[in-house]
């Protein structure tokens, strides 16, 4: 029988929110990124891999996800879904040109539903959008990649998400990034709100 992808269901500030995930131990970029000398960059506090240390029976069902995204999937393997808005990697981070192209199926087989994708990967995100639209359904948020350092807003994006130390929390940031997604969709919505803060837990 057939891998079906996995959907984890969120909890805590993702509270009822599904999300397409991979491993982010399994993922080189993430490995890179998190063992980085650099301890500025926000893949260093990594909460995907700490969570698949301390929860590693989730890690065969994210595996499985991976190998489903080496090739495109046929119309009949994306699921439908029934909620409102949904995440792309809460888990991990894409892989390639194939796996976003996967992602952007997932959107146009639920044109109900508003994703949120976040990703730190621009170069991949670069390629696609050359080969393909992206769906009016998905809300691209790209991950600042250092701690207390709002990145600009790449071509392609709709937004950018950058996580602070309240211990270093300049005064020109302003916090708005709320404890429920499911409450405040600020992330996934199309709105005049481009840079959204979080303080690091």
């Amino acid at each position: 029988m057939p891998y079906k992808l996995h959907i984890t269901m969120g909890t805590a500030k993702m509270e009822g929110i599904p999300s397409f995930n991979t491993s982010a131990t399994l993922n080189p970029f993430c490995n890179k990124m998190n063992q980085s000398d650099d301890k500025s960059l926000i893949c260093t506090n990594c909460y995907a891999i700490n969570t698949e240390k301390r929860y590693p029976n989730l890690i065969p069902a994210l595996e499985r996800n991976i190998d489903l995204y080496q090739r495109i999937l046929l119309d009949s393997e994306l699921p439908r879904l029934n909620y409102a808005i949904a995440r792309f990697d809460s888990f991990g981070e894409v892989h390639n040109e194939i796996h976003v192209l996967n992602y952007f199926n997932i959107a146009r087989k639920n044109p109900e539903t508003v994703f949120g994708f976040w990703t730190k990967r621009k170069d991949i995100i670069k390629k696609v959008l050359k080969m393909v639209s992206k769906p009016a359904n998905v809300i691209l948020i790209h991950s600042s990649c250092k701690k207390n350092k709002v990145d600009k807003l790449p071509g392609g994006y709709d937004k950018v998400f950058t996580a602070h130390k309240k211990s270093d929390l300049k005064p020109s940031i302003t916090i708005n990034c709320s404890k429920s997604c499911n409450d405040c969709r600020l992330c996934y919505s199309h709105n005049d709100v481009i840079f959204i803060n979080e303080i690091m837990k």
